[in-house]
């Protein structure tokens, strides 16, 4: 079940908006992991349960592990290789079997390994690195694990972030599984934050889409430069408004049922490294892999060689975690290397100096990176890439007006104007003039009006569309 569907916006929320304020505390969190239940089912009625599967044995092992985690250096190790090995063999299985049978080709012999034929379970990536984290952070001390069931079941089910993020941890919103208060002003803060995401998601996103799959899946050899970068320019734009209007549809869910979740996005397209992409890109994925990956392989406590080795197998498994495709597995490296040559330079850094430079050549990188994440093959990418830049020959048979038209035109425009933080930016640099400050207190005073006129907006535009994916479902 998607967020933008009319099945979820007009019967299955309000239903459980409804349910959730009428209910008492104590019933409210087994309606709520009941709906989270049918919402995944809705989509993957077996594949359901293999995520209980995972509920039961994380619960009692957490117990386990809080009652014993300091008899056997190896009783963690298990439990997480046990939570890797549904998402090793569903997401990386055909993967791996592919690669070995290309192995065993290029070196003479004829057999080859049947694939598993195996579907991905949507948001297996998302709930894996919850289970995980959760038995960690036992082990660590941070947090003593559940002894209530349909808590702890709701934590990993529950369906504002289900299948796409953001990744919560299990510290981050246990108070709020026991009690949370509920009132209209945080609901309409949520609602608030739901609309925007909605708007982002299909107005925005959606319509970037066209575009973007449009030119993506012409030949390359009648690709013309402009047209290549209009293309990548689109997905680009497209891919922070799909994932960051899941985010925020996430959080303003979370928010108007009484939990608090982490932020996910902080305008990463301002960003003058790339390090400050990635603590502006996808927050909580970035943070999962810097304290259970990163810190435990030593950080950069070890000297600058270890430093640079952690940071590139850091980016492998997050380009790894992706997809089940070596684009992804290049993609990750791309960012790695990106990453230690900005450490060698640290003592040298620009960012301060020439700041407009500095965002101009993150932004270079960001988008060449793009074009490894949306093409189907290292191939495809390598041809679109020549496309960018004049490499071989190209015919001009399309032009970008007759891709292009005037309101998609609008949209991207919209899309850059708001990727860069404006709002912040003018207060930043007219709030102490009067006249802005009654120009912001009319704002706030229309803004329910905005917020009515967005929704219906994007109402029209869920009703009008058949093409509505989250990119961020396929990991």
């Amino acid at each position: 079940m998607l967020f933008s569907s009319p099945i979820f916006l007009f019967y299955f929320l309000p239903a459980v908006i409804v349910l959730h304020f009428l209910l008492p505390m104590r019933f409210k969190n087994v309606m709520l992991l009941i709906a989270s239940l049918i919402f995944y089912a809705w989509g993957e009625p077996i594949l359901v349960f293999l995520m209980i599967s995972s509920i039961i044995f994380n619960f009692f092992y957490g117990n386990f592990l809080n009652k014993y985690k300091s008899t056997h250096k190896y009783t963690l190790p298990v439990g997480i290789l046990i939570n890797l090995l549904p998402l090793m063999l569903f997401k990386y299985g055909d993967f791996f079997v592919v690669n070995l049978n290309t192995l065993i080709s290029s070196v003479g012999m004829t057999y080859a390994f049947p694939e598993t034929g195996f579907l991905l379970p949507v948001g297996i990536s998302f709930y894996t690195f919850q289970t995980i984290s959760y038995l960690v952070e036992i082990v660590r001390g941070t947090i003593r694990s559940s002894n209530n069931f349909i808590n702890f079941a709701l934590y990993v089910t529950f369906f504002p972030q289900l299948v796409a993020g953001p990744i919560v941890r299990y510290a981050q919103i246990s108070k709020e599984l026991v009690s949370r208060e509920l009132t209209l002003t945080s609901f309409y803060a949520g609602l608030e934050r739901f609309i925007g995401g909605l708007f982002k998601k299909v107005v925005i996103a959606n319509t970037l889409s066209v575009i973007a799959d449009t030119i993506f899946g012409l030949n390359t050899d009648i690709l013309y430069p402009s047209l290549s970068w209009v293309g990548i320019l689109a997905y680009t734009f497209q891919i922070y408004y799909d994932f960051s209007g899941y985010s925020d549809m996430a959080i303003g869910l979370g928010k108007m049922l009484g939990f608090d979740f982490p932020e996910n996005f902080n305008f990463p397209y301002i960003s003058r490294s790339i390090k400050e992409f990635w603590s502006r890109w996808h927050i909580t994925l970035s943070s999962w892999f810097r304290d259970y990956v990163y810190i435990p392989l030593g950080g950069s406590r070890k000297g600058i060689t270890r430093q640079l080795v952690n940071i590139g197998i850091v980016f492998l498994l997050t380009g790894l975690w992706h997809g089940a495709s070596w684009n992804f597995v290049i993609w990750g490296g791309y960012y790695g290397v990106f990453l230690m040559i900005e450490k060698l330079l640290s003592k040298n850094d620009l960012s301060n100096r020439l700041p407009y430079l500095s965002w101009f050549v993150t932004m270079f990188i960001v988008i060449i990176g793009w074009v490894l994440f949306r093409a189907d093959t290292i191939a495809h990418a390598t041809q679109f890439l020549n496309s960018m830049f004049f490499i071989g020959e190209s015919q001009k048979i399309y032009t970008v007006r007759e891709i292009v038209n005037k309101y998609e035109l609008t949209i991207f425009a919209i899309a850059i104007f708001f990727s860069v933080s404006p709002i912040q930016i003018i207060k930043g640099i007219y709030e102490q003039s009067p006249r802005f400050q009654t120009i912001l207190n009319f704002s706030q005073k229309i803004k329910p009006l905005v917020i009515i006129a967005l929704f219906l907006l994007a109402v029209m535009r869920v009703a009008g569309s058949t093409h509505n994916p989250f990119i961020y479902y396929r990991f």
